[in-house]
């Protein structure tokens, strides 16, 4: 119907505008953020200096300066003390205007530290997050000693390097991930329990960061099932059902934080029925939002449900969800260790089933798979050998 009343030419410059449009009524929906609130003060700055009302101006940035520093808003910050300059400059410097132009020059060095110290932790942490997604705990000293360069940096040493809010999370999650990666939980999970403790003890930056604290739940979640301190692990469960999503980008990641995290608990104390329980919810939600949800996530999900359904006993419907990750050639790229796990569990579920006809055969596979990939560690050398000396006789 629309292509019949456009024709081709018009329709595109519809589109556009229609596009702008609903961009346009959709801004005042996200005004009462720090960030859209400090937009409209400098606009309002900018609207009154052309005025020459200088007076009205040094208010406006007085309430601008509160709310950016209240939440170390530190590029507008610099923004604001731009502003101050020029008002000094067009008032002619006067004695009594209650700022100097000295302190501003050494609140903008300040400032420019401490934006350069966040940016500094901010490239630690995703250079050692990005080599975590790609290749999960180290399994050898290669893998060990990779974590470690990218951990062995001065500002990784104490706390006090870490000059902000932000810089002070990205610290102690830095910390998390490299010990959580080399293996050692039990200095992991301290690091994971500071970063909660700082979100929960500056409210004011939940609504900025929402996703941030949801994130960091789900890892303080994950850190107390491996530690095996699963009385810890429901409250934080119920703390995230308890968040109500802004927006539809953290409706989405509370689902994925929430699924992920009930049903690895379910998987770790072996209730596995209580998880199996999830799982209709757990489809629905990927069907809804899987153009939004990363691969990375997906697969742990399909892989996750393949091990429950192995708990219960189900092998063709544990078969049927590890042949999701196996042959989806987008899913097999995106987590190297579930995808070489995933082998592992193809081995185990077929000789569960019976399918001895095709074991000898996936058993040659999977090592050709392995060894390729050089994932051939003692785990699964061992695995092999098993089936291929004991059972395939």
């Amino acid at each position: 119907a629309i292509l019949k009343h456009f024709d081709n030419k018009h329709l595109s410059v519809v589109k556009v505008r229609l596009y702008n449009f609903i961009l346009k009524v959709l801004r005042p929906y996200n005004s009462s953020s720090p960030y859209e609130q400090l937009k409209d003060l400098l606009h309002d700055v900018r609207i009154l200096y052309e005025k020459g009302l200088y007076i009205q101006c040094e208010k406006a940035l007085s309430k601008a300066r509160d709310i950016a520093y209240m939440y170390e808003k530190f590029l507008q910050i610099l923004e604001i003390l731009g502003w101050k300059k020029v008002l000094l400059q067009a008032r002619g410097y006067p004695q009594k205007s209650g700022s100097n132009l000295e302190d501003i020059i050494k609140e903008e060095a300040s400032i420019s530290e401490k934006l350069e110290n966040e940016r500094k932790y901010k490239d630690i942490r995703y250079t050692l997050f990005k080599h975590y997604t790609q290749n999960s705990i180290a399994r050898n000293e290669e893998e060990m000693s990779a974590y470690r360069k990218i951990f062995d940096n001065d500002l990784c040493s104490h706390e006090d390097k870490a000059l902000s809010f932000n810089a002070k999370i990205d610290f102690y999650f830095i910390h998390s991930v490299y010990y959580h990666s080399i293996g050692d939980l039990i200095n992991s999970y301290p690091h994971y329990k500071r970063i909660v403790d700082l979100f929960e003890a500056f409210p004011e930056r939940l609504y900025e960061q929402l996703t941030h604290y949801i994130a960091a739940l789900s890892n303080f979640y994950s850190i107390c099932s491996l530690v095996k301190k699963y009385e810890e692990c429901l409250p934080i469960i119920k703390k995230m059902r308890k968040i109500t999503a802004k927006s539809i980008k953290t409706e989405i990641f509370i689902f994925r934080m929430i699924y992920l995290c009930e049903l690895a608990l379910y998987l770790h104390i072996g209730e596995y029925n209580k998880g199996k329980a999830l799982i209709k919810d757990i489809e629905q939600g990927i069907r809804l939002y899987k153009e939004k949800i990363p691969n990375s996530v997906i697969v742990i999900f399909y892989f996750n449900i393949v091990y429950l359904y192995f708990g219960i006993g189900d092998y063709s419907r544990s078969l049927f969800w590890l042949n999701k990750i196996l042959n989806d050639p987008v899913l097999k790229h995106s987590r190297t260790d579930i995808h070489c796990f995933s082998y592992i569990m193809n081995l185990i579920i077929h000789f569960e089933i019976g399918n001895m006809e095709l074991l000898e055969y996936i058993v040659k596979s999977t090592y050709r798979f392995l060894n390729k990939r050089n994932r051939l560690y003692k785990f699964e050398t061992s695995v092999l050998n098993f089936i291929r000396k004991k059972l395939l006789k």
